[in-house]
């Protein structure tokens, strides 16, 4: 009999099932499609959150691109009104005002919330679920 000291272990599928609702809950994206095949059939490879963060990054889960002028306008407008995220985000990325525009600016805040949210909602879940 199993008691309150003792976890149960999940399988390799309850992890994957579990990390793609947590990506797709926070970063608005299921990761799985950003997940080598391979790795898949065996999770215990990417357990630590910066590995896995390393393999969505590698794999472009992290570079969604904002096109078209109306998304960007509105992504911008509901997520940075004053331009002062966004525009600070292009300027650590070596660009200068005269090459930015809205699709760019979108695009950056967009990956960096996606990154941001990864480390603070899915790391420590994906922690919890793993040890």
């Amino acid at each position: 009999m199993e008691t309150n000291t003792q976890k149960t272990k999940l399988t390799n599928s309850q992890i994957l099932q579990e990390l793609s609702q947590l990506t797709q809950e926070n970063c608005n994206q299921c990761c799985l499609d950003y997940i080598n095949v391979d790795q898949q059939d065996d999770i215990v490879y990417l357990i630590d959150s910066d590995t896995l963060f390393e393999e969505l990054e590698n794999n472009g889960f992290f570079n969604e691109e904002v096109i078209y002028y109306h998304k960007a306008i509105k992504y911008l407008q509901e997520n940075d009104a004053s331009l002062t995220d966004s525009i600070e985000i292009a300027h650590e990325h070596g660009y200068t005002l005269e090459n930015i525009n809205s699709e760019l600016l979108a695009t950056l805040l967009l990956n960096e919330r996606k990154r941001n949210n990864f480390f603070e909602y899915v790391a420590p879940q994906l922690n919890k679920l793993t040890n």
